[in-house]
């Protein structure tokens, strides 16, 4: 099988030929890449955006980088030279939208399918949620330089949403995995065939197991709080009410330090400010630390470090950090938002609580932490669920059947 990838990144293989180091996101593309290179067979080609533009072929694999604003004319001739069965696009942004009008122009829609993975349209309209409105309008003295703020960035998402609406109008395939994008994509076109395919971890989760006499009693750990859809402004409420029953609470979460941040007022951007002003007035300053950026092990160790891990997002699609804390068997509580639902049972595989109530989240990571057999179930319980959800051989297998189908399907323009 001919099979094209468009992705937003790299993927190992590549980077082996290329002499790049292998990104610590985007780590589901890393397992279905490799298992479809191994297959001699198949001829795979990737492409991604980079400004240097290289290109290059090693045995069956291909792979050519392009400039995000100039890759319409690549992407025909990269189809036309390759002549793919199946064109898989990973992810529905501007790029996305170049491909469709690319296979639209060369009769190929049939033979391309798009992974949904976040929806920016509907993004768009969560982006602020629990945000003040002073906030939300609010410039530091770096954003006025840049023409930037929060509010700003939520209009970017509208924007995007548009060329994601665009994009699915002109799709005949997609490939989701929850209620929510189905309910999504179908609104947007209902003609779409729409494919079940379960996402697919980083192996190093499907091999450690959490055990809670090992957990940092009171731990808490967030995957994500660079931005406002995260809803880590929430989770700092929560620790705030945690604290007076739990005084050694403690939150744990990636990325740079806001309160370091806060204090460089020449670089400082609104959200980043607003959270250090939140753990400095919730009095929790220290019951807070940042971490950076993590790899997967790293991610994997602080899992498997926690009481309780929380997403608290104000909207996801699937999120990969639930599967990955379920897989692992650390008790989940997670805001009922988007495709949450689809990934985890209340009170059975992990507790759900309405996005706007961190009173509600506070109450359930409370019950985790005191209750022993409660943890323990709830765990047993995620790895169970988690071990289906996640099944690489099936989701690999699944993956395939999809691509066959895709392949044998004439173009509606007759031109396959």
């Amino acid at each position: 099988m001919k099979i094209i990838w468009l992705c937003n990144m790299s993927i190992p293989s590549v980077c082996r030929l290329t002499g790049d180091s292998v990104s610590v996101f985007g780590g589901w593309l890393s397992d279905m890449s490799e298992r479809l290179l191994s297959a001699e067979e198949n001829s795979f080609v990737l492409l991604y955006p980079d400004k240097r533009c290289r290109r290059g072929q090693q045995d069956h694999l291909f792979y050519y980088e392009f400039r995000e604003d100039d890759c319409f004319d690549l992407f025909q001739e990269v189809i036309e030279a390759h002549n793919p069965d199946v064109i898989h696009i990973w992810g529905t942004d501007q790029r996305t939208l170049e491909m469709m009008c690319a296979c639209e122009a060369l009769h190929v829609t049939d033979r391309a399918v798009i992974s949904i993975t976040g929806l920016t349209s509907i993004c768009a309209r969560h982006y602020c949620t629990g945000l003040p409105e002073k906030v939300v309008k609010h410039k530091t003295f770096h954003e006025r330089l840049r023409g930037t703020n929060i509010q700003y960035y939520q209009k970017q998402f509208v924007e995007y949403g548009k060329a994601e609406i665009r994009t699915l109008q002109l799709a005949k395939s997609v490939i989701g995995r929850t209620d929510f994008d189905k309910a999504c994509t179908l609104q947007i076109n209902p003609n779409l065939r729409y494919y079940y395919c379960g996402e697919t971890l980083r192996a190093c989760f499907y091999h450690r197991k959490w055990d809670r006499s090992k957990a940092k009693p009171h731990s808490i750990f967030v995957s994500q709080c660079s931005y406002p859809v995260k809803g880590f402004h929430y989770v700092l409420e929560a620790v705030q009410i945690l604290k007076k029953t739990f005084p050694d609470v403690h939150v744990y979460t990636t990325g740079p330090d806001v309160r370091k941040l806060a204090r460089n007022k020449l670089k400082v951007f609104t959200y980043a400010q607003y959270l250090s002003e939140l753990i400095f007035r919730y009095d929790i300053d220290q019951n807070v630390t940042f971490l950076g950026t993590l790899d997967g092990e790293q991610m994997c160790q602080q899992y498997l470090e926690a009481n309780v891990f929380v997403s608290a997002s104000t909207i996801e699609n699937s999120s990969n950090s639930v599967g990955e804390a379920m897989l692992v068997g650390c008790p989940v509580v997670a805001s009922d938002v988007g495709g949450t639902q689809s990934l985890l049972r209340h009170g059975e595989e992990g507790f759900l609580y309405p996005v706007d109530a961190p009173y509600l989240l506070a109450f359930y990571v409370s019950r985790i932490f005191e209750e022993g057999e409660l943890a323990e179930k709830i765990s047993h319980n995620a790895r169970i669920r988690a071990e289906q959800n996640h099944d690489a051989e099936k989701n690999f297998a699944r993956l395939t059947s999809i691509y066959e189908e895709i392949s044998r399907k004439e173009d509606t323009d007759g031109t396959k």
